[in-house]
């Protein structure tokens, strides 16, 4: 996994306060397999974005769009004074999400929570699975299944074993100090 990460700044003071943007970037290989996901992504365009940060979360935004398929369903909603769905509900893995991302522009005040119930109401808990889909995973279930229940007979397998050889083990200690011990003459 390759990481880069970016500051809206390259130096500060120590006499003041401030506020930096952060830009991070993760590069990995794409898993063979996922579970669809639903997702809102929720942007604040509000005026305290104008410029830089605004930027930085659309940019995040679009590279986070474009990351998911056909299967995955996305939702992308805007807030600043007002609250918008700009793209979805709907599949995603489609250059529309990008568009509609690159089109938002800084607006007026901030309504957060807007925003967030919004996404909420856009993006449904799961994504229900297609029939292959299903299917595949009841076969990666039961061949789990199976290989725990394999695991499970060679560990009872291994003890029973394990058992017979300290019972043996014992049966010729005290076999021994039979042998061993005087006899008693009478």
């Amino acid at each position: 996994m390759k990481t880069d990460v970016r500051l809206s700044t390259r130096f500060l003071t120590t006499q003041n306060a401030h506020q930096v943007g952060m830009l991070v970037t993760l590069d990995g290989e794409t898993p063979v397999h996922r579970p669809p996901v639903n997702v809102a992504l929720v942007l604040d365009r509000s005026g305290s974005m104008t410029g830089m940060p605004l930027e930085a979360a659309k940019d995040a935004a679009a590279r986070f769009a474009a990351f998911l398929t056909p299967a995955d369903r996305l939702a992308v909603v805007t807030f600043d004074d007002t609250v918008r769905t700009i793209f979805g509900p709907g599949p995603a893995g489609t250059s529309a999400a990008a568009e509609a991302i690159a089109r938002v522009a800084p607006g007026g005040s901030t309504n957060l929570s807007g925003g967030w119930l919004k996404g909420a109401a856009d993006s449904p808990m799961e994504a229900a699975p297609t029939g292959a889909e299903l299917e595949e995973e009841v076969e990666d279930l039961r061949a789990e299944a199976a290989r725990l229940e394999e695991r499970r007979f060679d560990a009872t397998d291994r003890k029973y074993h394990q058992a017979q050889a300290v019972a043996a083990r014992d049966m010729k200690v005290e076999y021994a100090r039979q042998v061993r011990r005087p006899r008693k003459e009478s």
